[in-house]
Order: structure tokens, then sequence, then C-alpha cells
């Protein structure tokens, strides 16, 4: 079966699912990392999820709320949505006449130059940086592009069962490589640089280790846009269904228990962070699911041009300048060697600067927008990836690969 070449219009759901998922993002690095950059007050319990100051019940909330929908969520929709701009750009080019090979050098390149910009994002920035690691993976993922859709899944589904085996045995049975932060030392050189320096010589070990939950993901996202899912949901309902309940059984059946178990409420935290920081990756899908649902319902309903929506989809597609963003104003404002406000405190008080430092990125990509350009990064990323884009062949007319995931008729 053939299919004429078209050019897509842009999409909504992702955009939308991005600017939400830089949110949790923001709100889960501050809670457990930009924040923990300051001594611990003795008044304070540090959790997995933020610390509780003077048994305050708001920072109990706060976190209770957070295991449940922002600590290992935000980054396994990103890890998704990767993904799918893969197998959008690589069926793109595809229509475009490119052949394998040289769509699988224009993709690498562009990956390999978000890698590039995630280890200076990492060494200089954030030492919790996922570009150079999501970079590094999308790598592999595109170097299996030919494969069908049925190979890449028992891939993924391999590697998920090895990552989730090996991340549960080492947080749980060796607590020591996953104790959180205990106070920073206020010197930028020692609190990033050298951090930063001692993450990227141990990226091997993380690629090998958690990579190999992060893979599953972005292959999932990759036959999710080479087959045009949200282009076309109603052939594909019952799986964003199955997602979205999976999703739904991840955050009831180990998000909760993580919330009362890091609040005080059951015993046994080490346990439920263990199991929410592997099984919790398997939220990406239904989350970006999710999104695009919402996004569908609010055009729909004509709503897609309200204001906080053309927000969120201005921050969606200013992504990569958006998280580089948060790292800056949280290094600036948040941290012991910055200006410190927040350091140290409770997770709601952070929850509270973590939502505000996403608001005024919220704020700049809307108002960038209206110059009608990439964001900042996103031209530099388009200008490395692009410089020598191979030459497509004649328009022609492109089958559509095996289709291995069963559509509903």
């Amino acid at each position: 079966m053939t299919m004429a070449v078209s050019q897509p219009s842009r999409l909504l759901g992702p955009d939308f699912a991005r600017g939400f998922a830089l949110l949790g993002i923001a709100i889960a690095n501050a809670t457990v990392y930009w924040c923990m950059l300051a001594a611990t007050p003795e008044n304070a319990v540090q959790t997995k999820a933020g610390l509780i100051v003077d048994n305050s019940l708001w920072d109990k909330i706060a976190i209770f709320i957070g295991t449940l929908f922002v600590h290992v969520r935000g980054l396994p929709m990103f890890a998704t949505l990767l993904g799918y701009g893969i197998g959008m750009i690589y069926l793109r080019q595809q229509r475009r006449g490119l052949t394998l090979s040289d769509n699988q050098k224009i993709l690498l390149r562009r990956y390999g130059f978000l890698a590039l910009i995630g280890l200076v994002h990492l060494l200089f920035l954030f030492f919790g940086d996922i570009m150079l690691y999501y970079g590094a993976i999308a790598l592999l993922v595109i170097a299996m592009a030919k494969l069908s859709d049925k190979q890449i899944l028992t891939i993924g589904a391999i590697c998920f069962g090895i990552g989730v085996v090996l991340s549960f045995t080492v947080i749980y049975f060796f607590p020591q490589f996953s104790n959180g932060f205990d106070g920073g030392t206020g010197s930028y050189v020692k609190d990033q640089l050298v951090m930063g320096g001692i993450i990227l010589i141990a990226l091997p070990f993380q690629l090998a280790f958690a990579g190999l939950m992060v893979i599953p993901l972005i292959m999932l996202g990759f036959i999710a846009g080479r087959r045009e899912v949200f282009s076309h949901p109603e052939q594909y309902a019952p799986q964003m269904r199955i997602a979205m309940i999976v999703t739904a059984m991840v955050i009831l059946v180990i998000g909760v228990p993580f919330g009362l178990s890091a609040t005080g409420v059951i015993d046994n935290p080490l346990l439920y962070y263990a199991l929410n920081s592997s099984l919790g990756m398997m939220t990406g899908p239904g989350l970006v699911a999710v999104m695009f649902w919402a996004a569908s319902m609010l055009e729909q309903r004509g709503l897609n041009n309200i204001l906080p929506v053309r927000m969120i989809v201005a921050l969606g597609r200013l992504s990569m300048t958006g998280y580089v963003m948060q790292s800056v104003l949280f290094g600036i404002f948040v941290t012991s060697y910055g200006l410190g406000f927040g350091a140290g405190a409770g997770a709601m008080t952070v929850t509270l600067i973590a939502a505000g430092v996403w608001l005024v990125t919220v704020l700049f990509a809307f108002a960038w927008s209206h110059l009608g350009k990439p964001g900042p990064l996103e031209m530099l990323h388009r200008h490395l990836s692009y410089k020598q884009q191979p030459q497509p062949q004649a328009p022609k007319q492109v089958s559509q690969p095996e289709n291995t995931l069963p559509t509903s008729q």
C-alpha cells in the first residue's frame, strides 16, 4: 500500500505535552537537586522527594502530590516525545526522497549535536542534565531505524526488563549509590564543575544501567512518530488507552505508597522509591497520550487559541531553550553559590519556586514566539544539524513500513 507525499501540519499535542513536562521537570529537579545544594536544616527531614521542615503538613502534601505526578514522570514523557520527534523527522525526510543512509546521517548529526549541547549544559550549568544522556541513547535508536516495528519492540522489551531488574537491585540493595544530596559547599567549582565532571566520567555506566529503561521509551516514541499515531489517533485508540491505564496503575500502586512512605505514614520508603525509580518509567507513553487527548479536546472545543494554552505550547516549541533556561535561573537564584532563595527550604516552598521558574520560561517563550523564529538554542541546534544536509532524490511514492501494531477498524 502506498500513500501520497504530503507535508503534515504541526500538531498541538506534542508541544502541549512538552510545555507541561517542563513544569514537572522543574519541580522534580528543584526538590531533589537544586534546593539540596545547601546544608539540610536541623529541623528538617530529608526524603527522596524533598524536605519536610518542622513536620509541615504543607511540605507533606507537596511531597505526596509530587510522588504521584512529578517524580519519574516528566523525564519518561520527554523520552517518549524525543522518540516521537525522531520518528516524525525520519518519515518527513523519507517522503522528501532521502535514502535510508542519508536519512540516518541527518538524524545522527541532529542528535549528536543535541548530545554536544547537553555536554556543555552538564559541565557548566546543571550536572543533572538529560540532553547528553538522551541524545546519546537516541543515536542508538537511529541506528535501528531500518528494523521493523516488531524487532524494535522486542529489543525494547528485553532492554526494559533488564533495566528494571538492575535499577531496582542497585537502588534497593545498594542505596549508597542513590543517596540524595545533603548539602553543597557553596562553591560553583565544587558543586557544579566537579560534580559535572564526575557524572560525565560515569556516563558509560549510566547508559548501560538506567539507559536500558530509557531506550524502550525512545523506541516506542520512534515507532509512534513514523506511524503518525497522533495524526491518526482513531486507529491507535486501543493502544493509547492501554498506555493510560498502565500509567494510572503505576501512580496508584506505586506512587501512592511512595508518597505515604515518604511522608512517614507507612514504612519502607526505600522500597517504594526503588519501585518508582524503575517501574515509574512506564508512565511516559500514557502521560503523553493524556496530554494528546487533552490537547485534542481543547481543539475540538475551540480553546486551543486561548492565552494559557498558547503560552504553554510556545514553551513546548522552545523546549530546549526552556530547559536550559531553568538551569540558569535556578543557578542564579536558588543555589547556595547563587542568591540562595529557597536553598534548604521545605518541599512546598521549593515547589512554588519551581513553578515560578517555569512560569518565567513560559512568559519568555510566549514573548519570543511573536518574533516568528525558533528559540535561541533551537536555532543553534538547527544550524549545526542541517549545515550540510544531503539533497533529496526526486519525490516518490513512499511505502508505509509494515505495521505490526494492531489497530482498531
